[in-house]
């Protein structure tokens, strides 16, 4: 239809009063008199003409647009923020809303099981060190690359799982993800020298991971809402359970069967990931509506600008008109079926233009460097100050992970919290500040008692931050940029788990002592927790003096004006 060849005769200005700022607002409509053959454009220059109103109406709205203020043009009409006449009829949409429960609760499972598969397989990379040195006989240093190229390989390629997750949805991708894996452990138990291992093992198994990992998280953010807290952190538990179940399950494989054959069962369980795979379905494919006599109505979508359709954002009703209508009873229409289909992107990195997810970047790429080297260095540090008496090592891994775990379920319930959920943020910077302290601590020990307490309280603290990082993500840029967002944020990992133990290592070897490792990573993890606390500060004081909740969904100008104007005012 060729907007500019019709007659328009109606006028609109609309002003919109919240009374609940964060969820919805009255909008009162000024109508001139109305033709009954006419249509309605909009113009975005609400002075231009000057029209004068005649009488009132008022339109009850519930939902407000994202990101309204860099859209906000056209925004009162999109299809999440489309006010309703008193008696309009759009009972039949099919939109689907946030389920908090539901099939969600299949969700979490997946999600608990594929967190438990892969980072289990992170867990046993000590073992599997163990494995490939006897194997391939190579120094240490080439040995250890195994295994962190596959963990850092599966942080930092969560831009791309989260960009193919946008593209294919998460359910293909996951299952995918489960053959990438199975198909790497099977070729690493076949491969006669290490760099099949490094091609296999780190190479192929680290896609795998991520991208199996990336997409089992987000999808609870997009299954729950309110209790997204909680059942993040129960998901993130299952990786605290993977460690210890793996660290107890592959010295047995390895046992009872040989190399080729333990790698090939451990093949076995990376193929449940197909499985979990398998339950993720999508919260809603395609979006329809239903268009029936009752409720038919126009309505431009400013989305589709891109595909040749250079239509305003409007929904107003068009009287019956015999060439229009043409008698349509009722009829189902699909985004898919409007104008060229945009595809998706794949990457999104222009949320890095918004500094408070910046900073947050750069926090977790320090905080994964310091947390990494701890993990790695502590059980060869505790035996270093010989505090362990008839204690094994290993135990003070043991002790970090149950805390860590416990503390990751915890940290679920306190997140959601009615109390702390507009403090989430600020209560995951205080967790941070709690780290540091803990790692400037941890070289002091003296006794096995005063390592155990301090290996809990790492574990806590640690565990605490690492499971609600979602959460802050969807606090800081909304819900929908999840997606992109959480994987850029593992990408900013992944640098710091590949750059943390090499240089602990490297600045062992100079000076002769574990100890300086945890001064270094408490010094890395104390920079980023100052760039998350000014960013909070900075974020504070704007809001306050703005008196709006910055960078929140949800967020109006208190008066925005749209106007309609008459066809014959058109330049042709």
């Amino acid at each position: 239809m060729d907007i500019n060849s019709g007659y328009i005769n109606n006028a609109y200005i609309c002003e919109t009063k919240p009374f609940n700022q964060k969820y919805s607002s009255h909008t009162k409509v000024r109508q001139r008199s109305k033709s009954s053959a006419d249509t309605s454009i909009v113009n975005t220059n609400p002075h231009q003409h000057g029209q004068r109103s005649r009488s009132f109406d008022y339109i009850n709205t519930s939902k407000y647009h994202k990101n309204l203020r860099e859209h906000w043009t056209g925004f009162l009409f999109s299809k999440e923020f489309l006010p309703l006449e008193e008696n309009d009829n759009l009972d039949k949409s099919k939109d689907k809303e946030v389920p908090d429960g539901g099939w969600g609760w299949f969700i979490l499972l997946s999600s608990f099981m594929i967190q438990f598969i892969v980072i289990g397989f992170d867990g046993a990379s000590g073992i599997l060190f163990l494995k490939f040195t006897d194997k391939y006989k190579q120094s240490a240093a080439i040995t250890a690359w195994l295994g962190s190229l596959a963990t850092a390989l599966r942080l930092s390629l969560g831009p791309l799982a989260s960009g193919l997750s946008n593209r294919f949805t998460e359910r293909v991708l996951i299952m995918a993800s489960g053959v990438i894996l199975a198909l790497s452990m099977v070729l690493t138990g076949l491969s006669p020298n290490v760099i099949y291992v490094f091609l296999s093992f780190g190479i192929c198994g680290g896609i795998g991971r991520s991208f199996a990992y990336c997409p089992a998280i987000v999808m609870l953010g997009i299954y729950f809402k309110k209790k997204q807290g909680i059942v993040t952190g129960i998901a993130a538990s299952g990786c605290g359970v993977g460690r210890f179940a793996m660290s107890l399950l592959v010295p047995l494989l390895f046992r009872y069967f040989d190399f080729r054959g333990a790698f090939i069962l451990m093949g076995g369980i990376a193929l449940q990931i197909v499985v979990m795979g398998a339950l993720m379905r999508p919260l809603s494919v395609t979006k329809t509506k239903i268009i029936s006599e009752s409720n038919r109505r126009s309505n431009f979508r400013p989305e589709l600008n891109n595909n040749g359709c250079k239509l305003s954002s409007v929904a107003v009703t068009i009287p019956e008109n015999k060439i229009l209508n043409n008698e349509i009873k009722e009829q189902t229409i699909s985004e898919r079926d409007t104008g060229d289909e945009n595809k998706t992107p794949i990457f999104n990195f222009a949320l890095l233009k918004e500094m408070r997810f910046l900073g947050f970047c750069i926090t977790m790429l320090l905080s994964s460097l310091a947390e990494q080297s701890a993990f790695v260095f502590l059980p060869a540090f505790s035996e270093e100050i010989g505090v362990l008496g008839n204690f094994s090592s290993e135990y003070t891994l043991a002790i970090t992970s149950v805390f860590n775990t416990f503390a990751k379920v915890l940290a679920g319930f306190v997140f959601d919290c009615g109390l702390v959920r507009p403090y989430r943020v600020y209560l995951y910077n205080a967790l941070m500040f709690g780290l540091v302290i803990v790692s400037f601590v941890i070289p002091s020990v003296k006794t096995f008692t005063q390592l155990a307490i301090a290996c809990a309280l790492y574990g806590m603290f640690s565990g605490s931050y690492t499971a609600q990082k979602s959460v802050v993500i969807v606090d800081i840029l909304g819900r929908d940029k999840l997606k992109y967002s959480y994987g850029i944020l593992m990408m900013f990992q992944g640098i710091g788990v590949f750059i943390g133990p090499p240089l602990s290592g490297l600045v062992k070897d100079i000076n002769g002592r574990y100890d300086v490792a945890f001064y270094i990573g408490g010094v890395g993890m104390l920079v980023g927790s100052m760039i998350l606390f000014i960013n909070n500060v900075v974020h504070y004081v704007k809001s306050k003096n703005n008196n709006t909740q910055v960078n929140k969904p949800g967020t109006l100008p208190k008066t925005i004006q749209i106007s309609v104007i008459p066809a014959d005012n058109l330049k042709s």
